[in-house]
C-alpha cells in the first residue's frame, strides 16, 4: 500500500533518537511519546496503532508526529524505565 511504501522510505532515513544507531534502519521502531491511536481487539485491551498500519497517509503522518524512532534495545529501555519509574540520562525529557 502507499502507506507502507511511504513508511518504509521514511524509516530508511532515520536513526535511533537515543543512541544514534542507523546501520540497519529496518529494525528501528516508532515509540509513542504521547498516547497514540488505540486499536481495540476483541476480548483484549487496546493496543497503540503503529503508523505503518494506518489507513491513509494523513493518519500515518499524524501517528508519526507522536513518535520517535528507536532501536530495539533503546525501545525496551524506554518501556522498562516507564514501568519502573527509572530515568536514564538519554530520556529524561523524552519519556
Amino acid at each position: 500500500s502507499v502507506v507502507e511504501i511511504t513508511y518504509d522510505k521514511i524509516q530508511k532515513e532515520q536513526c535511533c533518537a537515543d543512541c544514534g544507531y542507523k546501520e540497519i534502519t529496518k529494525i528501528l521502531v516508532c515509540h509513542h511519546l504521547v498516547p497514540g491511536t488505540v486499536r481495540q481487539r476483541s476480548g483484549r485491551a487496546g493496543r497503540t496503532m503503529s503508523p505503518r498500519n494506518a489507513k491513509n497517509l494523513t493518519d500515518m503522518y499524524a501517528e508519526l508526529a507522536k513518535c520517535v524512532w528507536l532501536c530495539y534495545n533503546c525501545h525496551a529501555k524506554r518501556h522498562y524505565n516507564r514501568e519502573t519509574g527509572k530515568i536514564e540520562w538519554h530520556n529524561v525529557n523524552l519519556r
